[in-house]
């Protein structure tokens, strides 16, 4: 951790000198050309730590090691920190921290383990979920005392709330969406529900009856509305209400073309 601390700043640096140099000379990166020039600049510095250790008669990383540092540097600038490697995991279904330190994680059939910290401190979990807000609101969201929470859909639709200051310690809870772009034959296929209350459903939709969704927490309210707007005809407009952007029906074009 401390070598990725130490390697993100450098690089952040350069980075940030070559943008500056590329505007001073008329030219933009867009995102995708932003991530390949920090790619290129972890790369150079990786190549000069293994030139000094060898200089000095020191082994060197491995390929693995190198890979997973480089990884680890550009989730710090450009992701979600140590967080990313438990999003990149599929099986993970949801992540709760209390702190920096106590953290768990549920997997999709419903084991419970412990984690590795997601910061080195919880004054250092408070930034990282304050540049997490900078990056990843609609607008600028704010985390301190005066207001202690964010809530925000993370780019791969996972739902992000945190929490500090009104309690002993940050605490941070990640929901992940296994299921962004379904339907209701999907549901009969995961054995959510039978073929007879699949056509229920999808008549009750076009038959344009309002449908209320409830259920505990985790018991999967959002995955059924995804697989009933998915019976909504293509040609319909769709406009969706939410205090916290969560459904996510505008990713899909192709069954939601009007959202």
């Amino acid at each position: 951790e401390s070598l990725v601390r130490t390697l993100r700043a450098e690089v952040a640096e350069e980075l940030s000198n070559s943008l500056r140099s590329l505007e001073d000379a008329g030219q933009h990166l867009d995102s995708d050309d932003e991530g390949m020039l920090t790619r290129q600049l972890i790369a150079a510095r990786l190549d000069a730590l293994a030139s000094t250790a060898i200089q000095a008669g020191r082994t060197v990383l491995t390929e693995d090691e190198e890979q997973a540092l480089a990884r680890a540097v550009f989730d710090r600038l450009f992701h979600l920190g140590r967080l990313q490697p438990l999003l990149d995991d599929e099986s993970i279904q949801n992540v709760v921290a209390n702190g920096h330190d106590r953290v768990f994680i549920e997997y999709a059939g419903g084991l419970k383990v412990e984690g590795p910290p997601i910061a080195d401190s919880d004054d250092e979990l408070i930034e990282q979920l304050r540049e997490i807000g900078r990056r990843y609101g609609l607008s600028e969201r704010e985390f301190n005392p005066s207001r202690p929470q964010l809530n925000l859909q993370l780019p791969d639709g996972s739902r992000l709330f945190a929490v500090a200051w009104v309690c002993d310690r940050p605490a941070v809870s990640i929901r992940r969406h296994r299921f962004m772009k379904l339907t209701l034959a999907d549901l009969v296929g995961l054995g959510a529900i039978d073929e007879g209350l699949a056509s229920f459903l999808s008549a009750a939709v076009r038959a344009r009856q309002q449908l209320i969704v409830a259920g505990a927490t985790g018991a999967g309210k959002t995955t059924m509305l995804r697989a009933l707007a998915a019976e909504i005809p293509a040609s319909e407009r769709i406009v969706t209400i939410e205090t916290e952007l969560e459904l996510g029906l505008d990713r899909f074009t192709d069954v939601h073309p009007d959202c």
